[in-house]
């Protein structure tokens, strides 16, 4: 959606990428969301781990993975 502003980065870990939902940064701090359902937290696993061995790697960088029960 071009009125939101550019799409969030991939994120590669050892050869493993994963875009997350929100890639947000304010100052020198960095917050990577990624929404998920009941049906899909399990099966996005991989993805989630992608993202924390990600912030592992950098300073300031905080995860979240919230599930949404619609």
């Amino acid at each position: 959606m071009p009125e939101y502003g550019e799409r969030p980065p991939k994120l590669c870990v050892n050869g493993d990428c994963a875009i997350p939902d929100i890639y947000a940064t304010y100052g020198k701090w960095t917050k990577i969301v990624e929404v998920e359902t009941p049906e899909s937290y399990e099966k996005d696993r991989k993805q989630h781990l992608i993202f924390r061995r990600w912030r592992d790697r950098h300073k300031n960088v905080e995860v979240n993975v919230p599930i949404c029960n619609v």
